[in-house]
């Protein structure tokens, strides 16, 4: 019970950092990556410029959170990252679980861990650019982002639960505190670091990849023992 006290006051602890720090970024950032706008008299809503509305679609979370400004755009990013990392831990718990202890294994998997995701990110966009030069082509890269976004945002929450349980570790001196704590520790820290001007969009690829390769390394690993037991 105290454990998970400490690790709900490392949480709360985070979360505050977490919204000071994005608070700070659209006062003295207010044309940062993330296309945040200072915060003004009126925050909130702007409206549309063209039929698609306002700002431009290269944010770094998701687009459609693109018409909010300033503060409440960094708050409505942290509230949509923080939902989906516990919708995977609901209903992904194994392989979030197993892909965070494998890149808190040893340094070795980590690398071999980021490598493979970048290679298959590498691959990905590879073939994807090559279809898109045909009408066929242009749906197969519409269905390879359909597949490829959620293999990212998945491969981004294994890396946040490592990133949490390492702290928990540390700070709590507990080998395996609750997941919860942990992934909720981890996702806020990956959002500190990924709304970092120019840093963030480098950090969000190294984390997707990292935690999409060691998904594949499972995989293989799980493939190869099958293989190995079956009978002749």
């Amino acid at each position: 019970m105290k454990g998970d006290r400490r690790g709900w006051m490392l949480v709360a602890g985070l979360a505050a950092l977490a919204l000071l720090v994005a608070l700070l970024l659209s006062i003295f950032f207010p044309d940062a990556s993330s296309g945040l706008r200072p915060i003004s008299g009126s925050p909130g809503f702007r409206p549309p410029n063209g039929a698609f509305g306002g700002r431009d679609r290269n944010g770094l979370f998701f687009p459609f959170i693109e018409e909010l400004t300033g503060f409440w755009r960094y708050l409505a990013q942290l509230v949509s990252l923080l939902g989906i990392g516990l919708a995977i831990l609901f209903f992904l718990p194994r392989p979030l679980g197993e892909g965070a202890g494998l890149l808190r294994s040893s340094a070795g998997l980590l690398l071999r861990a980021f490598i493979a995701g970048l290679v298959s990110y590498a691959v990905a966009v590879a073939i994807a650019t090559l279809l898109a030069s045909s009408l066929v082509g242009i749906a197969g890269l519409a269905l390879a982002a359909v597949l490829l976004l959620p293999l990212a945002v998945v491969g981004g929450a294994v890396a946040a639960l490592a990133i949490g349980r390492t702290l928990a570790a540390l700070l709590l001196r507990q080998p395996d505190p609750h997941p919860l704590t942990n992934l909720l520790s981890g996702l806020l820290i990956v959002f500190i670091l990924l709304i970092v001007p120019v840093v963030g969009l480098v950090l969000a690829v190294l984390f997707a990849a990292t935690g999409f390769g060691s998904l594949l390394i499972i995989r293989q690993n799980d493939n190869r023992t099958a293989f190995d037991e079956m009978e002749y």
